[in-house]
């Protein structure tokens, strides 16, 4: 599993915990400390490689091919997608984090299936009366979705491999 912007490592120890291996890059030297100490705090360090790298070297500097990626952009950063989902393998699977007003979910969207991906977007999630709003952002501005790379053509052509 790869994961991108891992940062203290939110998407990095439970995966970890849950059995995954886990390729974790975050270029931010005080995030990696404590990514490491967090997995070594929750005895999964052992199943988390960290790369203190900035996320767009790493096409180059990993050739693996991974079963699964994570990648929560920060704002305006959408363009990570295209440059890690060729590392993603034919039948595995991308969570792609975003922020997008709500009328540029469609656009997003269709981009994506325009290249093949299956993409089963899931509106923000209502609790007791009120919408969850992940860290103040408005749920209208947050797009959490997978991305499930094409079966049955050439997938070449659309990002993975």
């Amino acid at each position: 599993m790869l994961v991108l912007f891992a940062g203290v490592g939110p998407f990095v120890v439970p995966a970890a915990a849950r059995g995954a291996r886990v390729v974790a890059v975050e270029k931010n030297p005080a995030a990696c400390r404590w990514l490491s100490a967090n997995c070594r705090t929750n005895g999964v360090d052992g199943r988390v490689c960290v790369h203190e790298t900035d996320a767009a070297s790493l096409p180059g500097l990993c050739p693996t091919s991974f079963d699964r990626a994570v990648i929560p952009t920060p704002y305006g950063m959408d363009g990570m997608f295209s440059r890690i989902a060729p590392m993603v393998r034919r039948g595995g699977m991308i969570h792609f984090y975003t922020f997008k007003k709500r009328h540029q979910f469609p656009g997003l969207l269709r981009g994506f299936e325009e290249e093949g991906y299956d993409c089963p977007h899931r509106p923000p999630v209502r609790q007791r009366g009120a919408v969850r709003e992940p860290l103040g952002v408005r749920p209208e501005e947050v797009m959490i979705g997978r991305l499930y790379p094409p079966h049955g053509h050439d997938v070449e052509r659309h990002f993975v491999r």
